[in-house]
């Protein structure tokens, strides 16, 4: 009984320390992606195309921001790899490309380097997409990584100079097919 009377006054104690919460992150930002006559399946909220050699076509995205102030966004453009688990990463990554890949999807795809959502407001993103022109069997896989750019509190920045630090990206994946063959890989 000794020690219930020591436990119950630090208890009530431990109740009246305060505690600090974490934020959680979140987008400034909102996406969405406007599908195109050639998807595949109108369903996917992500482009699942079909293209002719050759062909070129702009898709785009829609970039909505309900905040109070602009977001500055830096959309780049990454093929498809595999990490060392098997699984497929569609963002930036420091894995290098495998020597089999033909058809690097930042190649046949581009858009702007960076721009400004402004506050209460939207942007349309378009995404030229440009595919090669000899056939093949197969998809031309990746991701549009939208990465935002905030302010940085960094002193060591130069008075005029304006330093960013990235914080919060959204990859968005991106799978051009020429035709629907299914490929057979090789177990050996």
């Amino acid at each position: 009984m000794k020690r219930f009377k020591w436990i119950l006054p630090f208890a009530l104690l431990a109740t009246l320390v305060p505690t600090h919460f974490a934020e959680a992150s979140e987008f400034n930002f909102s996406v969405t992606t406007i599908i195109p006559d050639n998807q595949r399946d109108p369903n996917k909220t992500y482009y699942d195309l079909v293209l002719e050699p050759g062909e070129t076509q702009t898709v785009e995205m829609l970039l909505q921001n309900d905040t109070e102030s602009d977001v500055v966004i830096a959309p780049t453009i990454h093929s498809a790899t595999t990490n060392v688990n098997g699984v497929v990463e569609y963002g930036s990554n420091e894995i290098e490309a495998d020597e089999t890949l033909q058809f690097p999807l930042e190649e046949w795809v581009s858009t702007e380097e960076e721009i400004v959502v402004p506050a209460g407001g939207e942007f349309m993103l378009p995404l030229q997409i440009e595919m090669p022109d000899e056939a093949f069997d197969g998809v031309i896989a990746g991701g549009i990584t939208l990465q935002e750019q905030r302010e940085s509190k960094d002193a060591t920045a130069n008075e005029g100079d304006q330093a960013y630090l990235s914080k919060m990206s959204m990859p968005m994946l991106l799978v051009l097919f020429y035709n629907k063959t299914r490929i057979l890989f090789n177990q050996h």
